[in-house]
């Protein structure tokens, strides 16, 4: 089975919100992708 895992940051007048795609199988789940796991992406005031 597949589903998506929704994060959510918000802040005063905007906000931020990315997808990431896991298979659950038996025993455990696998991420779809390993791109953006640390905030070093975003510049957060």
């Amino acid at each position: 089975m597949t589903y998506q895992i929704d994060t959510f940051f918000t802040g005063d007048g905007y906000g931020l919100r990315w997808e990431r795609g896991c298979i659950v199988k038996e025993g455990g789940c696998e991420l779809l992708s390993k791109e953006f796991m640390g905030l070093d992406y975003c510049k957060l005031d």
